[in-house]
């Protein structure tokens, strides 16, 4: 299926996707509407389809019932032609929205069957059963992923997570504004593989990038028995 490389893109892409599989209970459809999310932000965020009129985006998903669910997404290649021409590592896939958080998780999903060829296509593999992503997590990701997303109704739920106190951001998951599913509380990216889903919380790039500057001072400020604490006299 063909989209055009827009803010709507995303939500079409997701929906058709689902519809692709064999019945709700497909045991990856929730790990499905993940990386057809992710893959699809990506082109349209970072591609010549998204920045340029009349781009599109085109989708493909192939079902061997019991085996595995492919997702090809294919856009107009980088911006940069040249970057193209350099060799791409099939079995990586390169950078993303957000410093290349959405690929690793679509990798991280798939268990490594995942890549790109450079030139605007990327491709990933799901297992039919889920793989964990780390830990002991109580559910699959892309399962807590998509409750926190509905619960969110796929806007930014940040409540002064940012920093800033009563702040409630209108933001929602379309270009330029990401949504990712972080932990609630500042505990960083590697708590989140163990919190269900009433432990997380969707934060649009700038309310993520916020949070974690919060975190980064609380951690950084010193300590009430510091030997020389910052700000006194010799």
């Amino acid at each position: 299926m063909t989209f055009p490389a827009c803010r709507e893109a995303v939500r079409q892409a997701r929906r058709w996707a689902v519809n692709c599989l064999p019945g709700p209970d497909c045991p990856v459809a929730a790990d499905v509407q993940l990386c057809v999310s992710e893959l699809v932000t990506n082109s349209v965020l970072h591609s010549r389809s998204g920045l340029l009129p009349g781009g599109q985006v085109r989708v493909r998903i192939s079902v061997a019932a019991g085996s595995w669910v492919r997702i090809e997404v294919r856009d107009d290649g980088p911006p940069d032609w040249a970057a193209a021409a350099k060799p791409a590592a099939v079995t990586q896939p390169g950078a993303s929205a957000e410093e290349g958080r959405g690929l690793r998780l679509v990798r991280a999903l798939a268990g490594g069957e995942s890549g790109e060829n450079g030139k605007g296509l990327y491709w990933v593999r799901l297992p039919w059963s889920p793989v964990p992503v780390a830990g002991a997590a109580p559910e699959p990701w892309g399962t807590r992923w998509v409750k926190v997303m509905e619960r969110a109704g796929w806007l930014c739920e940040c409540t002064g997570q940012c920093g800033r106190a009563g702040h409630r951001c209108p933001a929602g998951h379309a270009p330029r504004y990401p949504l990712h599913v972080v932990p609630a509380a500042p505990a960083g990216d590697a708590a989140a593989a163990s919190l269900p889903a009433e432990g997380l919380v969707a934060l649009c790039a700038g309310c993520r990038d916020g949070a974690e500057r919060m975190t980064a001072r609380g951690a950084a400020a010193p300590q009430p028995d510091a030997l020389f604490p910052s700000g006194g006299g010799s």
